[in-house]
């Protein structure tokens, strides 16, 4: 996992804090959603389910929302996993 140095206000030292990663996943199907599983099981952060357009729904408190476009990500995931298939990777990858 990646750690980076936080500052302690008042001091010279730094303590080294553990960084969660930030990912956003294609897919809300059972792939995605296996995935999703095994990913929080590691202190991975979801910050985003990418899905057809149609399907978009605002955050709940236990699932982050869903977006179809990626320009209404909440945030920049450090990575983006595909779980979607071969449409969905055609509609939002490069």
């Amino acid at each position: 996992m990646r750690t980076c140095q936080k500052a302690i206000s008042g001091s010279s030292s730094a303590t080294t804090q553990p960084e969660r990663m930030r990912i956003a996943i294609i897919g809300h199907g059972a792939i995605g959603n296996y995935v999703r599983r095994k990913c929080a099981q590691h202190g991975i952060v979801e910050i985003a389910q990418i899905v057809r357009q149609g399907k978009e729904a605002p955050g709940n408190g236990t699932e982050p929302p869903r977006v179809s476009d990626l320009a209404d990500l909440p945030s920049r995931p450090d990575f983006i996993v595909d779980c979607g298939g071969h449409a969905a990777l055609a509609e939002h990858g490069p």
